[in-house]
């Protein structure tokens, strides 16, 4: 008696196993695209085209970094104690409980290496991060990038 209940409850199991089966298509019957197998759809009307230079892939063609008035480089000295402070410390040497957690640690910006950078490789350094750095594309906003590198233009020491 008990083989056979065994037996009733492993053919009711199949069937049970077969049915489903047969609700869930296999993957190798399932139409697949491959990489460049088909041209992509245009973009929807109602999208923002992006035009201009892109200052992260390309600095060379970023725009000319604002005047180093007053007012932009009291702006730049905020932005830079908001974002940059924390690890690089608000004389830029990276001295700091959360920079000295780091290795390597942050990077002096003081130094003659940063020091000695053009404008728009500063701007491409704050935008695509350098070692721990946190990429800051999409944090900080376009109006306070140029402040910054305007602000770490006064923490050179032989100024």
């Amino acid at each position: 008696m008990r083989a056979l209940r065994a037996g009733l409850w492993l053919a009711v199991w199949a069937c049970g196993l077969v049915a489903l089966s047969s609700c869930f298509p296999r993957m190798r019957e399932q139409p697949s695209l491959k990489p460049f197998e088909r041209a992509m759809p245009a973009m929807p009307a109602e999208t923002v085209p992006r035009e201009g230079p892109d200052p992260v892939s390309s600095p060379d063609d970023s725009p000319k970094p604002p005047m180093t008035d007053a007012k932009t480089l009291a702006q730049g000295r905020l932005y830079y104690g908001y974002y940059c402070a924390m690890c690089h410390g608000e004389d830029g040497r990276g001295r700091t409980p959360v920079g000295e957690a780091y290795w390597p640690r942050p990077t002096d910006l003081t130094s003659p290496e940063v020091q000695t950078q053009a404008d728009a490789g500063l701007y491409r350094a704050i935008l695509t991060g350098v070692g721990h750095e946190p990429v800051l594309a999409s944090t900080v906003a376009r109006d306070r990038r140029w402040p910054i590198v305007a602000h770490l233009r006064t923490l050179n020491p032989r100024r």
